[in-house]
């Protein structure tokens, strides 16, 4: 699959088998045009699942080859990893204007340090969209 319906589908595959316009909504600075012309060939490819699957293994496997066995062994991954799932999970609990974090909080944690740290910066990257729309909003 291309990168772009991949794309969409992969980031926006925890919502389900959402509609186009639903994932514009729970996205900041994206082309609507863009998701509108691909995500429903996305969805008619694989289901969310099968995209949630494919981008965790996608990540396991470039993170396995970037970091190296030596790393992927390291007590400071293990350390890093158990570090940013606190901080993940000290977020704070309400979820007005997050749906991508809510919905990416609901998926299970990876018994592996380099995926558990990647879980938990998708995690903290995802809890500050209202912060993000808010600045939009009030630059313009």
């Amino acid at each position: 699959m291309e990168s772009g319906p991949g794309y969409f589908a992969s980031r926006a595959a925890a919502l389900g088998p959402v509609a186009p316009d639903v994932v514009i909504a729970a996205f900041y600075n994206i082309s609507p045009q863009a998701v509108r012309a691909t995500l429903p060939a996305a969805w008619r490819t694989a289901p969310p699942e099968d995209f949630l699957a494919a981008r965790l293994a996608g990540i396991d496997a470039t993170l396995r080859r970037i970091l190296g066995a030596g790393v992927l062994a390291s007590e400071e991954l293990r350390r890093a990893a158990e570090l940013g799932r606190r901080a993940a999970e000290s977020t704070p609990a309400y979820l007005y204007g997050r749906p991508l974090f809510a919905t990416h909080a609901a998926l299970p944690w990876s018994d592996e340090p380099h995926l558990v740290l990647w879980h938990a910066q998708t995690l903290l990257r995802d809890s500050g969209e209202t912060a993000m729309w808010r600045r939009s909003w009030m630059l313009g």
